[in-house]
């Protein structure tokens, strides 16, 4: 019996470090170097046993197999504990109440004009809906622009989550909608958003595997940033989202034209199923993309004039499980949302805050997992200042603006090519 508990922790103690490895380096390459470094380790096991049995005689090498096996596995789960306690994500690391204080002072110090935003979530109404499925939550509502604002749900039943939405106005016409405007490496959610200057930003596919070179696979659909198809599939067999020129949305089923980048179809990014659609629950998933796993959702009103960011943390017991995928369409349609799609989901959600310079929530891998697609919302003019100015400096409104420019340009230049290849 020993030695199979030594043998199952040490199963155990290989899959550790296999998932914590493998959103960092190729599937295949971790998965040599883990099982050569396991492997090194039992053969020196077994030559210092062959040694000390011919010094001392008959000696009780299950047992002993059985406390080493023990021993790997107990410091493969304090090794990947200690990678998740060091995780980038603010939440865990600052707690519920001092995050969103941060948030609120960092919005203060934008001076963001109440005079002239427009509520997008109704905190009492929003946590009405929600406590229909969990009557013990905690929600905090804080405005991060003009146009955004951002919410922080803490399910203090089970199954235990941390949850985190973004309500985008997207009738503001100085914001916009930025997206992975080519197919290359994966690259961080945290990093894009700080590249396109993103108020709100989060994870969109990153393939079969997380392997940074895992192909998307059967995880494709429609892709458009900036009125450019990123990936040309003459339809498009997942659900997205369309999104035109003036930023009002669409909800897309799968099996619909992928390749149309008119006005009406400016920007799209697709998901992994449906999720909401017409204002009720749409799900119909096998079960294994039914059980309680982080998440990443998107969805749009009836109007297509609100977006909903969703996501949700998941896999680290003692802080968050995760939900079930119709309760976070659930949460989804709480926050105002009428039709929505789940996108890539378990260790590849993350949502990150410009006024934070990072990510928000606490990822399952313990770190950031990059991912080949992005999806962000963005300011391109300054916003009112309650005091009449605007915030940012107006060299640095140029700049952006410069760059959106030469990024539309050069997309526009590459409509002739082959941008699947680019």
């Amino acid at each position: 019996m020993d030695t199979l508990v030594g043998t199952l922790y040490g199963v155990v103690a290989l899959w550790a470090e296999i998932g914590a490895q493998m959103g960092r380096y190729p599937l295949v390459l971790v998965l040599g170097a883990v099982s050569l470094v396991f492997s090194l380790v039992v053969f020196a096991w077994f030559a210092l046993a062959s040694i000390l049995r011919r010094s001392l005689g008959p000696w009780p090498w299950r047992a002993h197999l059985a406390g080493l096996l023990l021993l790997l596995g107990a410091t493969a789960m304090v090794h990947l504990d200690a990678r998740i306690a060091r995780s980038t994500g603010l939440v865990k690391q600052l707690g519920f109440d001092a995050l969103m204080e941060a948030i609120r002072s960092e919005g203060d110090r934008f001076a963001v004009s109440r005079q002239n935003h427009l509520l997008l979530i109704d905190a009492a109404a929003t946590r009405a809906r929600i406590a229909g499925l969990f009557p013990r939550c905690d929600l905090e509502v804080v405005a991060l622009d003009q146009a955004v604002e951002f919410a922080l749900l803490r399910v203090r039943e089970p199954p235990y989550c941390m949850v985190y939405a973004a309500v985008i106005d997207l009738t503001d016409p100085s914001i916009s909608i930025e997206i992975t405007d080519a197919m290359g490496d994966k690259t961080l959610t945290s990093a894009f958003a700080a590249e396109r200057d993103c108020i709100v930003a989060i994870n969109g596919e990153a393939g079969v595997s997380p392997a940074l070179d895992a192909p998307l696979g059967r995880y494709t659909g429609a892709w458009v940033s900036d009125g450019v198809a990123v990936l040309r599939d003459e339809v498009s067999r997942r659900p997205f989202l369309a999104f035109d020129r003036q930023n009002r949305a669409r909800y897309m089923p799968g099996g619909e034209p992928a390749t149309d980048t008119g006005p009406e179809m400016h920007n799209a990014l697709w998901g992994r199923g449906t999720a909401l659609r017409d204002g009720a629950l749409a799900v119909n998933e096998k079960e294994r993309w039914m059980r309680i796993n982080p998440r990443t959702l998107m969805g749009i009103d009836a109007r297509g004039e609100r977006l909903v960011l969703l996501v949700v943390d998941g896999r680290q017991p003692n802080y968050s499980l995760g939900l079930e995928l119709d309760d976070a369409a659930s949460v989804l349609l709480a926050f105002g949302a009428s039709d929505g799609i789940w996108c890539d989901q378990g260790g590849s959600s993350t949502m990150a805050l410009g006024l934070l310079g990072g990510i928000v929530n606490q990822p399952s891998d313990g770190f950031e997992r990059p991912v080949y697609a992005h999806f962000g919302i963005a300011r391109t003019e300054p916003q009112a200042s309650s005091s009449g100015g605007v915030s940012g400096s107006q060299p640095e409104q140029r700049e952006q603006s410069g760059q959106r420019e030469q990024r539309e340009q050069s997309g526009q230049s590459g409509q002739s090519g082959q941008p699947g290849d680019r």
